[in-house]
C-alpha cells in the first residue's frame, strides 16, 4: 500500500513537472512570438526615403496677376509664372534654380519680364530639402516694355537676394513658404523717347510653393 502511495505521488509529481515544463515552454514560445510580431510590425512601418530633388510651382504668382487684372481698370491682363527646382548636392546643401516669367498689358502698353534666380540652399539638418533653410541668391533677368510693334525700353537686371523659410514634405508632396529681400540694378539699359521702366532697387521676396519631391 505504501508502495502504491509512493508511486502515485511520483506520478503526480512527474505530471506537475511535465505540466510546469510545458507551461514554461509555451510561455517562452508566446513571448518569442510576441517579440517577433513586434519586430515584424516595426519593420513593416514604411520609412519615407530622403528626397533628393523637388519641382514646385507657386500658385500665388498667377493668382496675383488675375486679381490685378480684375481690380484695375488700366490693367487688361497679367500673368506671372514662378517655378522652383531644388537638388541636394551634399548633406545640408542643395542647389536651387528658380525661373520667373511675367507679362502684362496696360492700356496700349505691354510689359514683360523674364529671369532666373540661382542660389545655394543651406539647411541646419542633413536633409536639405526639408525643414528650415536659408538661400543666398543671384538674380539675372531682363525687363522690357513696348507699344504695338515699337520697343519703348528694355534693360538687363542683375542683383543679389536672401531668402529664408521652411519646407514640409508628405511622401511625394512638398510645400514651402519663405520670405526675404532682393536688391537689383540695371545694365544694358536702352530707352526710346525717354521712357523708363521700374523693377530695380530693394524689393521683398514672398514665396508659397507646392510641388513634387522625389
Amino acid at each position: 500500500m505504501a508502495e502504491l502511495r509512493i508511486a502515485f505521488l511520483g506520478c503526480v509529481m512527474m505530471s506537475w513537472c511535465v505540466s510546469a515544463s510545458v507551461g514554461v515552454a509555451q510561455a517562452g514560445q508566446a513571448s518569442g512570438t510576441e517579440s517577433a510580431t513586434r519586430a515584424r510590425l516595426s519593420g513593416a512601418l514604411p520609412r519615407i526615403p530622403e528626397a533628393r530633388q523637388a519641382l514646385l510651382l507657386s500658385p500665388l504668382a498667377p493668382l496675383v496677376g488675375v486679381l490685378v487684372a480684375e481690380v484695375s481698370d488700366d490693367v487688361d491682363a497679367a500673368l506671372s509664372v514662378s517655378l522652383r527646382y531644388h537638388r541636394t548636392l551634399v548633406p545640408h546643401l542643395a542647389l536651387s534654380i528658380m525661373p520667373v516669367l511675367g507679362v502684362a498689358r496696360v492700356l496700349s502698353l505691354k510689359f514683360g519680364s523674364a529671369g532666373v534666380k540661382v542660389g545655394a540652399r543651406l539647411s541646419p539638418t542633413p536633409a536639405a530639402l526639408v525643414g528650415w533653410y536659408a538661400t543666398p541668391l543671384v538674380v539675372l533677368g531682363r525687363i522690357w516694355a513696348s507699344q504695338g510693334a515699337t520697343s519703348l525700353t528694355s534693360a538687363g537686371l542683375l542683383g543679389l537676394g536672401l531668402e529664408a523659410g521652411y519646407a514640409w514634405r508628405w511622401e511625394l508632396l512638398m510645400l514651402e513658404a519663405s520670405g526675404g529681400l532682393q536688391y537689383s540694378g540695371y545694365f544694358d539699359h536702352s530707352a526710346f523717347d525717354g521712357s523708363a521702366i521700374a523693377g530695380a532697387g530693394l524689393k521683398p521676396l514672398l514665396n508659397l510653393s507646392l510641388g513634387h519631391a522625389w
